[in-house]
């Protein structure tokens, strides 16, 4: 069943391993837990202005914010903290891959950050577009990004890949890579869109 929320925008889903639906609504940076009836239930507040995404590590949730950029690990409902704030103002993606690590990608200077189980944080790779729009592993271990760059400034701050609407506005352009383990990246290829 479908599931309302009270934002005017929902902008991250994520399945959790309880098999319910979970939601964030912007602006307002809230997550909903959504049960089978459709019924949303505020289940935790960054106090950010965005929630851009939402992964599962185990039974942990991380959440992506943005305006500020920062990372939420949260536990139990209205349970959570921050573990990072992001050079960037905005984090747009995430992956829980299945060493317990969390990969981020953020919006301003295009990074792909990774936090270890134990917190800490580094900086993988430096794409030089200005956003990592998605992230996805591979079953050998190998993590892939999607990054783009706007030739137009995004509006308010926003990131590329949100809804702009200035007249003349070029699509992105999109150029995935390939991150190994041990950090090295490789370009493989880089795809030009334009409207």
């Amino acid at each position: 069943s479908a599931g309302t929320l009270p934002e005017k925008e929902v902008t991250a889903v994520a399945v959790g391993p309880d098999g319910f639906l979970y939601a964030a609504g912007a602006p307002g940076g809230k997550v909903y837990r959504i049960d089978r009836s459709g019924k949303a239930a505020l289940h935790y507040e960054t106090k950010a202005q965005y929630v851009w995404s939402l992964a599962f590590s185990g039974g942990v949730l991380y959440v992506a914010t943005g305006l500020p950029g920062e990372i939420h690990k949260v536990t139990a409902p209205a349970q959570g903290v921050r573990v990072h704030t992001a050079p960037d103002p905005h984090v747009r993606s995430l992956l829980a891959d299945g060493k317990g690590r969390i990969w981020a990608g953020t919006a301003g200077s295009g990074l792909l950050l990774r936090i270890d189980p134990n917190g800490n944080v580094a900086t993988i790779y430096d794409s030089s577009k200005s956003e990592i729009t998605s992230i996805a592993g591979g079953t050998d271990g190998r993590v892939w990004v999607a990054a783009s760059s706007a030739d137009t400034p995004a509006l308010g701050g926003e990131p590329i890949s949100a809804p702009i609407t200035a007249p003349g506005a070029r699509a992105a352009r999109a150029g995935p890579s390939r991150v190994d383990d041990d950090g090295k990246d490789k370009p493989e290829v880089t795809v030009s869109v334009s409207a």
